[in-house]
């Protein structure tokens, strides 16, 4: 980090900023967060030769990604121009009651996590808001942390080099695995109606002595059988006539 003195105010409706008399000669870039003894107090909007600009938390144009220590729930911390900076975009069932710490996040990567910001009240417009830590102080000396993103915290060329692979040493050669002949399922047959079974067509054995003549087998089918003509009626024979009847009459013979 590094120390500067603020040696400009700026107030108005819509602008809070700092002048702080330390710039690029001390490696200070645009992002990096501003703290006094306390808390957070803004970020670098501007950097020359010696000098830098410091937008505050309560600025109209200030945006920070901050967190409630109690509930770990996200916010956004709005600046619109008044001492005390509005929580929005909450998110969960009751994020957030009365005094609650709230830090920074770190989403983003524009700042670190963990940074005191203030404590959580209800404003009178109904809305929640922050109480500064930093306002606890004068701002007139303040530390500038030299923090761009969270790839600088982490040893880049370290976590790039590949660790060198396992020595291959000479394995037995597998056996072949015993593979199974494939199953073969029995087809279904194919029903053509409901609970229906194909007729097989199976060969007649020849009939034999024994057996007598050979069997059909009955099948099913459509075809009318026709109806058998009936059989002619047999001749009457005429009785013989009996020794006590009359005389015969030769015409009643048939011949």
């Amino acid at each position: 980090m590094v120390s500067g003195l603020a040696v400009a105010d700026s107030r108005g409706p819509f602008a809070n900023s700092r002048l702080v008399n330390v710039g690029s000669e001390m490696k200070v870039e645009v992002g990096n967060p501003v703290m006094n003894e306390n808390g957070l107090v803004g970020r670098v909007v501007g950097v020359a030769e010696g000098v830098s600009r410091v937008l505050l938390l309560t600025d109209v144009s200030s945006r920070t990604p901050v967190l409630l220590d109690r509930t770990n729930s996200r916010a956004i911390l709005v600046g619109d121009g008044g001492p005390n900076p509005r929580l929005d975009y909450l998110r969960g069932q009751d994020p957030v009651k009365e005094n609650d710490p709230v830090l920074t996040s770190g989403d983003g990567g524009v700042l670190p996590r963990g940074i005191p910001i203030g404590r959580a009240v209800k404003g009178l417009d109904g809305r929640w808001r922050v109480i500064l830590a930093a306002d606890d102080g004068a701002i007139d000396y303040v530390r500038i942390l030299l923090f761009k993103d969270f790839r600088q915290l982490a040893n880049t060329p370290r976590l790039n080099e590949l660790p060198a692979p396992p020595p291959v040493t000479a394995a037995a050669p597998a056996e072949a695995p015993i593979v199974p002949p494939p199953i073969n399922p029995t087809p279904l047959p194919t029903l053509t109606g409901p609970s229906a079974k194909p007729l097989e067509s199976k060969p007649l054995a020849a009939p034999t002595a024994k057996s007598g003549p050979a069997k059909t087998v009955p099948v099913k089918s459509a075809t009318i059988k026709p109806v058998p003509s009936p059989k002619p009626l047999a001749a009457v024979k005429p009785a013989a006539p009996s020794p006590s009847a009359g005389p015969v009459d030769i015409g009643d013979i048939p011949h």
